[in-house]
């Protein structure tokens, strides 16, 4: 009986759910870095270039090229890569803290229960 008193309706799900928004970081990361959507033109350019350079530091290494010369190659991987860990950790946090302004906006609901109210009303989103 408890369960259907504290059921939140369609309408108080939008309320909250749109009430929030996320800002441009946070759909820039998720449309271009998300797992469930198609690979983008910036994640195969940035697969591409990581694998072209893990190529040349692994041959660089098998056929012992100067020091100097996998130098610059090796910095640029761990940048771009380093760099790539940050934006999805940043949009991760950001996304985190969106998720949990609509919870509290809810009635302060868990996590559990934000997540069956995605999966059931995400149809009417």
């Amino acid at each position: 009986m408890l369960e259907k008193e504290n059921e939140i309706s369609l309408e108080e799900f939008k309320n909250a759910f749109y009430k929030f928004k996320p800002n441009k970081f946070i759909n820039f990361v998720y449309s271009n870095f998300s797992e469930s959507k198609t690979k983008t033109f910036l994640i195969k350019i940035i697969t591409g270039l990581l694998l072209i350079l893990f190529i040349y530091g692994l041959s660089g290494s098998i056929l012992n090229f100067p020091r100097n010369a996998m130098l610059i190659p090796i910095l640029i991987y761990c940048g771009i890569l380093a760099l790539y860990a940050l934006v999805h950790a940043v949009g991760g946090i950001m996304n985190t803290f969106l998720i949990r302004k609509i919870r509290k906006e809810l009635g302060g609901i868990n996590r559990r229960k934000y997540t069956e109210l995605i999966n059931k009303y995400e149809p009417y989103l």
